[in-house]
């Protein structure tokens, strides 16, 4: 009897919902990353071997609650079916089930737990290493090495983290991917099948239950389908590399289409761990503060001086050289020269002042005149206050602390008993000074080079060229404290910002594109972070210490043509465009659109502000995250550079501003004066980069016919003939070194004639078209095959023939391939359509 067609096959199990809790379990355990190993995690799998699964085990007919450190190594140990079963069959004689959904909720299991083990606390602490058992002589007994499969799988949710893997209609299409890959192996039963993250993280939400993933793999496969994630190496020849061109191929033999997806590729080793935390009481010194000083009480050591006292006055000498009389304190009617709470209300105690305004704080002292308290007033003496010590030991805000300076006033001392408190905090001013660009070899497999960036293995003998600057960032005392590189590499079409806070890396801000982010069309809302490469638009993840930061995307919009005024109406004012920002904030799960004036070239977002025009970057305190947020501001600016139209025949070092002015209708035409602010020079605007103009241009009318993009390291033409495997990897598929078909798509947009600063030809185009090359053509939109990401032709940039139908993505995801449009070389994309990216 043949087994069922798995696209139409009822699974034992609601796959939808139960990646949505795989990945919600995954986040969960991430936050606790003792868990990974070490001592916690080997008490984890002495509590799962030699506690919990006899414990399981007695509830046979339920499926019970774990605790987390349990549930980590069970989940663990059911991505490896067979040893599971195996396992359990040894153990415990049964097959011990788990579900995403248990039927025995918490509560329940722990009073049973208690009962069973009172010795054994269920819960334990996985906020810490520590453990309450000796477990350093503790020797598994089990088939499988669970310690070796949580390091594995510590990668793993760093794949499926961005907000995508958490929306429907994503999850939908991955689990008809799923069905596909499962028909794949009932056709193919001795290959070794390398699944893409869209389909992994489905095959792992169906194998974390186990008995009905048993019950489902054996009628569907004749067999218990397994399950191996201890093949890593993605070098050339290995077998995961051989194995995933051989899924590629057999893939689009099977079905057509290309297995890559956007959105479901690897991305790389998770950042956690690998880059430098800044301090927070290194913010909290740089920062300014508006302090609050209250006086408990003041002695005048002289009693002569004392008795002849008038006042005691604090002022402000602002940093423009302006003082100001912050407090007056009259001498008190009682005692000799002191003031203190019994003398004073606090109103009459307390001065404030900004350490971002004042240069200085003095205090001064002042004896009665030849007419007593009527009259001019003589000084004793004056002093001025140690500010910046004056607070070292606020560590935080709002926090009251006690300080004694005994300042020499003339021919007298006096003591100051203080009551300091940072009331508000103050933003981090930094001038920006930048370096200049050079020419030098990285090689893209060094790490510490780089830092946590995925970079596409180059041929063998291919230098990474890149192009390299390193600028510094100065406080207002002039002190640098923070280094920035930029870095351009061309072989690998990457472009990476990193900040280090003095000597060590801590924001690492790369390009990404639709290989980590998937197309609007995929997901039921586009806040989701999502690419759209048919309108030039790039994007940057946001790297710190604990993980991805931010996605940063932006397209550059609103190009129209001028048109001169004529009797009777009134002329149309050209515009240059703009850049148009989007970020999605990982912590907060925020969208948030940035406005970016192209008029002053200043913006600010969140907790930092750019002003161009002065050089100057403010973060705030308050706002925390000082070095990301450098990061963020950097990384507009590069987005800036990378998405701005230029003439189609610059080359780099080329000013972009025209050598003599043009006119329109006898007006002068306006361009973006970005040469003259060194944060745009700094973020490489005239040097070689992966731009939007460079991509376009290096990848125009080139076709990529019979090609496959590789995973990991290279292209591939054809299947392997010598790979014959029975079992299946995890998700290890990513866009490899040919990117040709990733990037070519994405500059449809960049032909403006970018002399005069406007769009000589249909403007903007359609919603989803080319970006003013007068749309993409044909008939439906993405993933409708050879209709193009936009309707109707228009004019285009020539005349209208189009790029030669196939598209950007075409070639890798359209099942048309390249020319499957039709039309021909005539300039724009209009005509024969951009091919799409579906059947």
């Amino acid at each position: 009897m043949s087994s069922p067609n798995p696209s139409t096959y009822h699974f034992g199990v609601d796959l939808s919902d139960a990646v949505l809790r795989e990945v919600s379990f995954l986040k969960e355990i991430d936050k606790h990353r003792a868990l990974y190993g070490g001592p916690l995690l080997k008490q984890a799998i002495f509590r799962y071997e030699k506690l919990w699964l006899p414990f399981a085990a007695k509830y046979e007919n339920q499926i019970l609650a774990a605790p987390l450190d349990i549930s980590w190594v069970w989940h663990c140990h059911m991505l490896a079916p067979r040893c599971y079963v195996k396992d359990c069959l040894n153990i415990c004689g049964v097959i011990v089930d788990h579900s995403l959904t248990p039927t025995c909720d918490g509560d329940t299991v722990q009073r049973y737990w208690r009962e069973a083990y009172p010795d054994h606390p269920y819960h334990v602490d996985v906020s810490q290493e520590t453990t309450y058992i000796d477990v350093t002589s503790f020797v598994s007994k089990l088939g499988y090495n669970l310690e070796d499969a949580a390091s594995r799988q510590k990668v793993f949710y760093y794949q499926v983290s961005l907000p995508h893997y958490q929306d429907t209609k994503f999850i939908e299409s991955a689990i008809g991917r799923y069905r596909k890959f499962l028909e794949l192996k009932q056709c193919y039963p001795t290959s070794f099948i390398v699944p893409c993250y869209d389909v992994d993280v489905v095959w792992h939400a169906h194998q974390v239950h186990p008995v009905t993933y048993k019950k489902d793999t054996e009628v569907l496969l004749s067999e218990h389908f397994n399950h191996d994630d201890s093949v890593n190496d993605r070098s050339p020849g290995s077998r995961l590399n051989v194995s995933d061109a051989e899924t590629r191929v057999i893939w689009r033999e099977k079905y057509g289409e290309n297995f890559a997806s956007y959105g479901a590729m690897f991305r790389g080793l998770p950042p956690n761990g690998k880059l430098h935390k800044m301090p927070q009481e290194e913010m909290f010194r740089q920062c300014s503060k508006q302090v609050s000083i209250v006086i408990q009480q003041v002695l005048v050591s002289n009693e002569s001086v004392a008795k002849k006292t008038r006042s005691l006055e604090f002022d402000a000498i602002l940093k423009s050289g302006i003082v100001l009389n912050l407090l007056k304190m009259k001498k008190p009617a009682i005692g000799r020269g002191m003031w203190n709470t019994d003398t004073h209300s606090q109103e009459q105690r307390e001065l404030e002042f900004d350490t971002g305004m004042c240069e200085k704080l003095t205090v001064a002292l002042y004896k009665k005149g030849l007419f007593g308290n009527v009259g001019p007033k003589n000084i004793v003496g004056k002093a001025s206050l140690d500010i910046l010590r004056l607070i070292n030991n606020c560590k935080a805000l709002h926090v009251t602390e006690t300080q004694t300076v005994e300042p020499t006033l003339g021919n007298t001392n006096i003591r100051l008993d203080l009551n300091l408190r940072i009331v508000k905090l103050g933003d981090i001013p930094y001038t920006f000074d930048p370096g200049t660009y050079e020419e030098c070899i990285m090689p893209e497999f060094l790490e510490d080079l780089w830092g946590p960036v995925p970079l596409t293995r180059l041929p063998e003998g291919q230098d990474n060229k890149c192009n390299v600057a390193s600028h510094r960032l100065r406080t207002a005392n002039g002190s640098v404290e923070f280094t920035v590189r930029t870095i351009h590499s061309l072989p690998c079409l990457m472009s990476v910002v990193h900040v280090f806070h003095h000597d060590k890396l801590s924001v690492v801000c790369h390009l990404i594109g639709p290989d980590t982010l998937p197309h609007p069309d995929q997901v039921t809302t586009d806040t989701k972070s999502t690419l759209t490469p048919s309108k030039g638009e790039r994007a940057v993840v946001i790297k710190n210490n604990d993980g991805d930061w931010a996605v940063l995307t932006g397209y550059w919009t609103g190009i129209r043509k001028g048109i001169p005024g004529r009797p009777g109406m009134r002329g149309i004012p050209g515009s240059p465009g703009h850049l148009k920002l989007n970020m999605y904030k990982i912590a907060t799960g925020k969208w948030t659109s940035i406005s970016y004036s192209t008029s002053d070239f200043s913006f600010s977002v969140d907790g930092v502000h750019v002003d161009m025009q002065r050089n100057l970057i403010e973060c705030s305190a308050a706002e925390g995250d000082v070095p990301e947020n450098l990061g963020l501001a950097l990384s507009i600016l590069l987005l800036h550079v990378l998405c701005q139209p230029r003439p189609s025949n610059w080359e780099a070092g080329q000013s972009l501003t025209p050598a003599t002015k043009s006119t329109r209708g006898g007006r002068a035409i306006r361009h973006l004066a970005v040469e003259d602010y060194g944060l745009m020079l700094a973020m490489g605007l005239l040097v070689t980069t992966p731009c939007n103009h460079y991509l376009r241009h290096r990848f125009m009318g080139e076709r990529n016919h019979g090609c496959y993009v590789a995973g990991g390291d290279g292209t591939v033409s054809g299947p392997s003939d010598d790979v014959h495997h029975d079992d299946v990897t995890d998700g290890a598929h990513d866009f490899g070194e040919d990117q040709n078909a990733i990037w070519e798509e994405a500059l449809a947009g960049d032909n403006t004639d970018f002399e005069g600063a406007d769009n000589d030809t249909a403007g903007d185009g359609d919603p989803g078209g080319c970006g003013g090359c007068g749309g993409c053509g044909g008939g439906g939109g993405w993933g409708d095959g050879g209709g193009g990401w936009g309707g109707g032709g228009g004019d285009g940039d020539g005349g209208g023939g189009g790029d030669g139908g196939g598209g950007f993505w075409g070639g890798d995801f359209g099942g048309g391939g390249f020319d499957s449009g039709g039309g021909g070389d005539g300039g724009g994309c209009g005509g024969g359509g951009c091919g799409g990216c579906g059947g």
